[in-house]
């Protein structure tokens, strides 16, 4: 059910990670799984495309402790929902100014980039990585090189190793996605990924907040 914003806590952090970028980025966990959310005109006007934001929304409250609340104006640290002419992309964990970018408004799509705003990076990003997936780095243009580096354990919200590798991952690319190859390590296979989150998404999801 929606929940409308009536307050926003004001919280000194600094850093905000970008999923595209290939900088140094920031990962943090949302304050007691509160998050508030503003969705723009754009969108809003559009019923179907606004009730599919809703629904996946909804779903993440359903299976863990998250809330989230809609606020009718922008501020920090509120989550923004913009409609984008080029791509789909969220900014990583809690930062002041969060926002998701869509371009497809897929409901997949829109699970992916809400998990990333939640604070979960790529599976394929996970260190131990190339123990299970072999990607072409020539592949990749340095525009989208920040979606395919390998980050360091301090960048993910959940002890990654406790998981097994996760292909089915909401958060893992397919095999092609921006004509990178990327095969299975073990079987040479492509990869073939969910159009929601699997069970392992929702166990690490319920380890940070809850549920």
């Amino acid at each position: 059910m929606k929940k409308i914003c009536l307050l926003i806590i004001v919280l000194i952090l600094t850093g905000c990670g970008i999923e595209e970028e290939s900088t140094k980025l920031t990962n943090k966990k949302w304050v007691d799984g509160k998050i508030f959310y503003y969705i723009s005109p754009e969108i809003k006007q559009n019923k179907t495309l606004r009730d599919r934001i809703y629904f996946v929304l909804d779903e993440i409250e359903d299976k863990t402790s998250i809330e989230f609340y809609e606020c009718d104006e922008k501020k920090p640290y509120v989550v923004v929902f913009i409609a984008d002419e080029k791509i789909n992309s969220a900014t990583l964990g809690m930062c002041k100014n969060p926002v998701v970018r869509l371009n497809s408004f897929s409901t997949k799509i829109i699970f992916h980039e809400v998990f990333h705003v939640l604070g979960f990076p790529h599976e394929h990003q996970r260190p131990d990585r190339d123990d299970y997936v072999t990607v072409n780095m020539e592949d990749v243009s340095p525009t989208i090189r920040g979606d395919f580096e390998i980050y360091n354990e301090d960048m993910f919200l959940y002890d990654y190793w406790k998981y097994p590798y996760d292909y089915k991952s909401i958060l893992h690319y397919k095999s092609n996605t921006y004509g990178v190859s990327m095969v299975k390590v073990s079987t040479g296979v492509e990869i073939i990924t969910n159009n929601r989150p699997s069970v392992l998404d929702w166990k690490k999801l319920q380890e940070v907040y809850g549920g």
